[in-house]
């Protein structure tokens, strides 16, 4: 027996699958836009080899230039000894990448960065987060127009 579909089921498919075989919420498949864009294992590990950092009071910007026409990737780590619950590190998390997200098209593409939180971000703003990476960013000459 056939049962109807329903709204977040596939056409054609009764039991609500995709073509991958996995069930369909109705969201899109990437949770996050710039997964694309994120560093790997071995891209935060020649980042953090560079040495090249600029830090600011809630975040601490390590980068690494590419050259090779690659468009700019992130990534975003928080450690437990600057921030111990675990809740605040997610927060920081967030803030850090909505951070990144909206400032990315003023950055420079040809660079690699990983975001730093620093223990000056819990209670902050998404706004100040933003403003204190701006600054930063800036202050390293990772601004398109700086």
């Amino acid at each position: 027996m056939l049962m109807p579909a329903s709204r977040h089921s596939a056409p054609g498919d009764a039991a609500g699958r995709n073509e991958v075989g996995k069930r369909d919420t109705g969201r899109p498949v990437s949770r996050f836009a710039f997964s694309g864009l994120r560093l790997d294992s071995a891209g935060y590990k020649r980042v953090f080899a560079q040495k090249l950092s600029e830090s600011g009071r809630t975040v601490i910007v390590c980068f690494q230039a590419q050259g090779d026409g690659v468009s700019g990737r992130f990534g975003v780590t928080v450690g437990k000894r600057s921030i111990a619950e675990a809740v605040d590190r997610v927060r920081a998390r967030r803030l850090l990448r909505e951070a990144w997200r909206l400032s990315r098209p003023s950055l420079r593409q040809d660079v690699d960065m990983v975001l730093v939180a620093r223990a000056g971000i819990r209670g902050k703003s998404a706004q100040m987060v933003r403003e204190d990476f701006e600054r930063v960013c800036r202050r390293a000459g990772l601004w398109a127009d700086a």
